[in-house]
């Protein structure tokens, strides 16, 4: 039997240490590599608290996206498109940064902003060493 769900989520995958301020509802930003200078605001939806060990496929490996096996004491959070981007096509298995702003550290929440802001405009660079 295959449910198919009509919202596009991202699922971010976080060390366990980084989990324990993530509450639902707290805004978060990603920014991908197939979209070079876009920030890609979102919100905490969940934190599977089952990830590691229980609820991904034997293996580690997410076969929905198919790309890397998730590191081990790793936890994932779902994060929702903000109403903006919910048009947005998100490719299964891309691959980028991410921060959720949490209730603690605000001065910085701006510097992590800065930081994927200009992380994003490098990506504008395709370099091939071949």
């Amino acid at each position: 039997m295959t449910f198919v769900e009509d919202e596009q989520w991202i699922m971010a995958i976080f060390s366990q240490n980084e989990v324990r301020k993530i509450k639902p509802g707290q805004e978060a930003e990603i920014a991908l590599k197939m979209y070079p200078g876009r920030i890609i605001k979102t919100k905490v939806d969940s934190i599977m608290w089952a990830t590691s060990a229980g609820q991904l496929p034997i293996g580690g490996v997410n076969t929905a996206g198919g790309v890397a096996p998730i590191p081990a004491n790793s936890l994932a959070v779902r994060l929702l498109k903000d109403r903006n981007d919910k048009n947005l096509f998100l490719a299964s298995g891309a691959m980028g940064n991410g921060a959720v702003y949490t209730d603690s550290g605000a001065p910085i929440h701006i510097l992590r902003k800065v930081i994927m802001r200009i992380g994003t405009k490098i990506d504008w660079l395709i370099l091939k060493l071949h």
